[in-house]
């Protein structure tokens, strides 16, 4: 019993290292013209106003036509970036325009800002983007849209949906999955529950041979 019970425990200190402290995943499925977006965004549990710093991780899969593509944060697979503009200067946070709720992630189309996720950082590639009231004129011509684009060499693959006001991206799963460290509490608890189990059973056998 107490090697079950120190390797349960082991087991449940590895996986709360290796863990972060707090993490939410907000999921949803984006159609934007002929274009679909799936979005998997992880922030670090910040609810309200969200600056890039708060965003740690995200995959984000296109589709066009023959078109596909996935973008991956830092965590993930690392090929593409996090750009934030506002009017037409590079800005290092986000302000009002996205906001995460304790069930959805929301962007303000009606207000400053600009937020695109771009494959190496550049308009060459792929990418997803979010153009607010003043965000400036990316992906073929100002306005306020939701956009996907492909560009490869001469040919360029761009889908756009006009949008306003606030607008949920995405949502959490209901009930949600369990973090890391409630997987590692829910470890241990079942070696315990193995070796209470194993410990009985092994001194039923030993009454048994004894009587």
């Amino acid at each position: 019993m107490n090697r079950i019970l120190n390797r349960s425990i082991a087991l449940a200190l590895a996986l709360l290292s290796a863990a972060p402290a707090h993490a939410t995943t907000y999921t949803g499925l984006r159609a934007i013209g002929d274009a679909t977006a799936l979005l998997s965004i992880t922030t670090d549990d910040t609810l309200g106003g969200l600056t890039n710093a708060n965003i740690t991780d995200w995959t984000i899969q296109l589709s066009s036509g023959l078109n596909s593509a996935t973008l991956f944060g830092p965590l993930s697979g690392n090929n593409s970036s996090l750009v934030i503009l506002t009017g037409s200067a590079l800005a290092t946070n986000l302000n009002s325009n996205l906001t995460a709720t304790a069930s959805d992630l929301q962007f303000n189309f009606d207000s400053n800002g600009f937020l695109g996720f771009l494959n190496g950082g550049s308009f060459n590639g792929f990418g997803y983007l979010l153009n607010g009231a003043t965000g400036g004129g990316q992906c073929g011509g100002g306005g306020v849209f939701e956009c996907a684009f492909f560009v490869n060499n001469s040919s360029v693959s761009v889908d756009r949906a006009g949008l306003s006001g606030l607008q949920t991206l995405a949502s959490t799963a209901p009930g949600g999955v369990p973090e890391p460290a409630s997987w590692a509490l829910m470890i241990a608890g079942f070696g315990l529950v193995g070796g209470a189990l194993r410990s009985a059973k092994d001194h039923s056998q030993w009454r048994r041979e004894t009587a």
